[in-house]
């Protein structure tokens, strides 16, 4: 038995599940990171405010970045935050 798509482009749904990416970035790597994966460019208060009301998600193209405090809160006066990846598809 032979199976072809209809079309050339495989997709894998992978909807609810998460995957961390980074933990313990401090408010600038983190503005850095969704900079350069995302191409999304938030100051750094955005993400402090946003984020420690764990509101903060970034699409991109394979799907959602969850920005959350991290474990650890804080490293002396600065924020740490842990970056979690939510798919939503792949495409080959």
């Amino acid at each position: 038995m032979n199976y072809r798509p209809k079309s050339s482009q495989l997709q894998l749904n992978l909807n609810h599940l998460e995957f961390p990416v980074a933990n313990g970035l401090t408010t600038e790597k983190v503005r850095e990171f969704l900079e350069i994966v995302a191409k999304e460019k938030l100051s750094s208060q955005e993400i402090r405010t946003r984020a420690k009301n764990g509101k903060l998600e970034v699409g991109y193209p394979y799907g959602i970045l969850q920005i959350v405090p991290s474990q650890e809160k804080k490293f002396g006066k600065f924020w740490r935050w842990d970056i979690v990846l939510s798919p939503v598809s792949m495409s080959d």
